[in-house]
């Protein structure tokens, strides 16, 4: 009788496990609210963007300033900037792949939200410019 129960017991939790982890992945890519856009621009770090505001960072540095945390900032060509999220959460918008793009003229697309003063681009996409 008790390795009945315990069998139900296990199995139950197996069971309730399975539905959390399926859970946790649908939130992670939970829908976005926004503006669907396509921009051109390029992409940067914060801290040297308002840091050394009007120069150029020599190659590499914004990306070494991702890895090590910053945000990431989309600068489009008319001037506005953004800042640059996965549009599944918990993963990086930066990835191996995409981290030829930063400091080159890209075309980011995305879900556009504004809130209090911040504009976010939740990214689907980047693209190198031309």
């Amino acid at each position: 009788m008790k390795r009945m129960i315990l069998a139900g017991v296990a199995a139950l939790a197996l069971t309730a496990g399975g539905f959390l982890a399926i859970g946790a992945e649908e939130a992670g890519k939970a829908a976005v609210k926004g503006e669907e856009v396509a921009i051109g621009g390029t992409i940067s770090c914060t801290y040297c963007t308002f840091a050394h505001a009007g120069k150029l960072c020599p190659e590499g540095c914004c990306l070494s300033c991702i890895k090590a945390g910053d945000p990431v900032l989309f600068t489009g060509a008319d001037g506005t900037q953004y800042l640059l999220l996965a549009k599944q959460m918990h993963k990086p918008v930066i990835t191996t792949k995409r981290s030829k793009l930063v400091g080159v003229p890209v075309r980011v697309k995305g879900v556009l939200a504004r809130g209090k003063g911040v504009q976010v681009i939740f990214v689907e996409d980047i693209t190198k410019a031309g």
